[in-house]
């Protein structure tokens, strides 16, 4: 008996013995579709990008390698395809100065050029695809990066407004070849919709918009990749391109959901303990962090926390998309997976900025249905919001979330009505009754007519003060020139209770109503110009776009004309799809 006792002891001895070797030796393991590999370990930290190291302790890559499995959780590593022949557009130096000190005058050559275009991997980077699903269209898919690897976390200069933001930001090329997740497509981006991000994030950024933003953008140099841009047969043959894309991160509604559908309970609750440390710390109690309170098993506080989270999301993402409607900016396609849990504007497809305002204006050719046309943005990020609640059910409970998604509309609301006051040349912290009448019976009235050139003229003209400025009753029909004036007399009393002057007032409106937007006829000239190997109205664009409130002397005056009108009456709308 005692002989068996102790064989018994020694068997479990060797038993715990082999299961700490082989939890140990796999900690540094990558596996990649089920192959462990020991080549892809945690960067060194003398490891320098720029100067600069990549923040490894706060990367998904680290969530990914700390599960220890040879499942894809989060993502996947794994590195670029390159583009062999590939030359630089454009660089956003004003956004590399924000993360980056050292001498950038060769940033549009080798090895960064080499890094972008995927011939090498930046030192200290760990490539990474991320997981995730998503409702299109209100249809669930399983989804992730098709062609967009995350490089990692880099801190901002500490001068950088962005690390007011957020303290790390989060670095993913886009356009850098086939991953697990790209189903059937090529892993590539094309110049065109690798543009309209370039400029349309910059765009949204200098309105004080959120939203991810793009550092650099290159192009191989001779056409390769085949798209049918319309969707309507015509296939086309185009340049293929890549993007540096920086946001403080890119997970979203459907890197929860995904987890959640598929039962991946451990994984979901380290996704939501790492999202809460990384992104809402201030939640927690001194001593707390996320991945205690989700650890091997959610703790009493964890209930509690997650409704809070849920809450700041619900509210920043309200903020988010009154923003966008203030400024006459439609996202095109608000599908869970398009929708970021830092509350900011990822992936930009078929987006578009209003020309005439409609509400019923639908910018995406593909959403045939009007799903996502610019007036029912609210009600849609409404519904993405309680899908994302419900994959949070395991830790909020149906009448919490009631409860929590309660704030939506007030929160939708109250910044809208903010965002227009400042339009409106009024100290948007001092709210009065009149305020939202004066917002809808105006936009009623300039139905049909250019958003943006109307603010702008209303703004130009502020200073004729009681007597309604003849510059905007011109815009307008017969008929609603005299609603313009009746509504005149509400802005004068507004002005009144506001103690303001009307030279007070167009002052203000002339710091919050831009002189230029990326209007999608601008846009399509700037993509024209690059495909023929013309990258200058890229660069102009991007000069112009980072003050829109201030013109620019260095256009000429037809340069002026162009960048600053609506389209041509008889020109044909600008058609954007899906298609990337």
């Amino acid at each position: 008996m005692f002989f068996h006792f102790l064989g018994l002891l020694m068997l479990r001895g060797f038993v715990l013995l082999f299961v700490v070797f082989v939890v140990y030796s796999t900690a540094d393991l990558i596996c990649i579709d089920g192959v462990c590999e020991n080549d892809a370990e945690a960067p060194e930290v003398e490891d320098l990008f720029l100067g600069k190291t990549f923040q490894y302790e706060t990367s998904l890559q680290k969530l990914q390698r700390d599960s220890h499995t040879d499942k894809d959780l989060y993502g996947a590593f794994l590195g670029p395809s390159p583009i062999e022949s590939c030359e630089m557009v454009d660089t956003n130096y004003e956004l590399f100065t924000q993360f980056f000190t050292q001498d950038l005058n060769y940033i549009n050559d080798d090895p960064f050029l080499s890094y972008l275009c995927g011939k090498q991997t930046p030192p200290g980077s760990m490539p990474f695809a991320h997981r995730y699903g998503g409702l299109q269209f209100a249809r669930w898919a399983e989804l992730g990066d098709g062609r967009a690897l995350s490089w990692g976390n880099i801190k901002p200069n500490g001068f950088s407004k962005l690390g007011d933001i957020h303290p790390f930001w989060e670095f993913q090329v886009k356009g850098s070849g086939i991953t697990p997740y790209s189903r059937d497509g090529d892993g590539r981006a094309v110049l065109r919709s690798s543009i309209r991000e370039y400029l349309g994030s910059w765009a949204l950024h200098n309105l004080g918009v959120p939203t991810s933003l793009v550092a650099a953008i290159a192009r191989e140099t001779t056409p390769s990749v085949v798209r049918d841009p319309f969707y309507d047969g015509n296939f086309v043959t185009e340049h293929a391109a890549v993007t540096l894309r920086i946001s403080p991160t890119w997970l979203r509604f459907g890197s929860f959901q995904l987890l959640h559908k598929e039962g991946s309970e451990k994984a979901h609750r380290k996704l939501i303990g790492y999202t809460i440390d990384k992104f809402f710390p201030f939640l927690l109690n001194d001593g707390e962090t996320g991945a205690q309170l989700f650890g091997a098993r959610a703790s009493p506080r964890a209930s509690e926390i997650c409704t809070h989270m849920l809450n700041e999301i619900i509210i920043r993402t309200a903020k988010l998309v009154a923003h966008w409607k203030a400024h006459g900016f439609c996202h095109g396609v608000m599908n869970t997976d398009n929708m970021s849990v830092f509350g900011v504007t990822i992936d930009y497809g078929p987006f578009g900025f209003m020309d005439n305002y409609n509400p019923d204006w639908i910018c995406n050719l593909s959403d045939d249905k009007g799903r996502y046309k610019f007036g029912t943005q609210e009600s849609v990020a409404m519904w993405n919001v309680k899908q994302f609640a419900d994959s949070l059910a395991p830790y909020v409970s149906i009448p919490q979330q009631v409860k929590a998604l309660g704030d939506f509309f007030p929160q939708y609301k109250e910044t809208y009505i903010q965002i227009m006051s400042r339009k409106l040349g009024f100290n948007p912290d001092v709210a009065l009754p009149i305020d939202e009448t004066i917002v809808d019976s105006i936009l009623e009235i300039i139905t049909g007519i250019d958003y943006h050139q109307f603010w702008r003229t209303l703004a130009t003209h502020m200073g004729s003060g009681t007597v309604p400025p003849t510059a905007v009753t011109d815009m307008l029909s017969e008929e609603n020139a005299k609603l313009f004036v009746a509504w005149w007399k509400f802005l004068d009393k507004r002005r009144e209770l506001s103690n303001l002057s009307a030279n007070e007032q167009r002052k203000s409106m002339l710091k919050n109503n831009p002189i230029y937007v990326l209007r999608n006829h601008i846009a399509e000239k700037a993509i024209q110009d690059a495909n023929e190997g013309n990258f200058e109205t890229v660069k102009t664009l991007r000069r112009i776009l980072a003050n829109p409130y201030t013109k620019d002397k260095k256009l000429t005056p037809e340069e002026q004309k162009f960048f600053t009108s609506p389209p041509p009456p008889d020109a044909d709308p600008v058609r954007v799809s899906c298609s990337s």
